[in-house]
């Protein structure tokens, strides 16, 4: 899927201007095949305003208490056949011991 991030900010003289336009690639996993991970834009702190449009650096997934991250990830709706399935889940009224043995 195609993720564009455009993020608006202030020019020199103030005016609003469109600052970045871009597309943004995603992460995929081979153990989540058709899955895709935009991370669209975040920060570690509170945005300051007028800002350029320069995105803080932000080099974690997740963001401290005070950060925000966006980000984009859509679900497919069907798996393809090469799938990883887990195993079943074992009957829950076996004993303890009974799970050792799985």
């Amino acid at each position: 899927m195609k993720i564009r991030c455009v993020v608006t900010g202030h020019n020199p003289s103030g005016k609003s201007a469109i600052m970045k336009d871009a597309a943004v690639e995603p992460v995929t996993l081979s153990l989540l095949p058709g899955f895709e991970f935009h991370r669209i834009w975040g920060g570690d702190a509170v945005p300051k305003l007028p800002s350029d449009g320069t995105p803080s650096p932000n080099p974690r997934y997740f963001p401290p208490s005070s950060g925000f991250r966006f980000l984009f990830f859509p679900i497919p709706t069907s798996f393809p056949s090469t799938r990883i399935s887990p195993r079943p889940l074992p009957n829950c009224k076996r004993s303890c011991r009974d799970w050792r043995k799985l």
